[in-house]
């Protein structure tokens, strides 16, 4: 989607500090961290929301997740993390690009 800022991040047109890619997935420190390694995971692929994404999109998704949370709460130091989406406006979703926090 050409006015989609998350995919412009993974097609390099905006700037981002990467932390993991692979095939199917971009993993990214968020620009407004909450906390410390505040890392945002997304797929390449455009897909709204998590309703909009297919299951074996989701489960990529999730296996990234799984890989790189652990760096993260050991470089942060973090007892633990939350992964986190906001699915739809009222949710607090504010860029519509399927995409997880994971917040140390």
């Amino acid at each position: 989607m050409e006015d989609c800022i998350f995919c412009k991040i993974v097609s390099g047109e905006i700037p981002s500090q990467r932390l993991y890619e692979d095939d199917d997935t971009f993993v990214f420190l968020d620009i407004n961290p909450l906390q410390e390694g505040h890392t945002l995971v997304i797929p390449k692929i455009h897909t709204r929301d998590l309703f909009d994404t297919d299951a074996e999109v989701y489960m990529k998704i999730m296996k990234a997740v799984q890989q790189v949370g652990p760096a993260i709460k050991t470089v942060t130091g973090a007892e633990g993390f939350n992964v986190i989406a906001n699915v739809g406006s009222a949710a607090g979703q504010t860029v519509f690009h399927t995409h997880f926090h994971i917040v140390p």
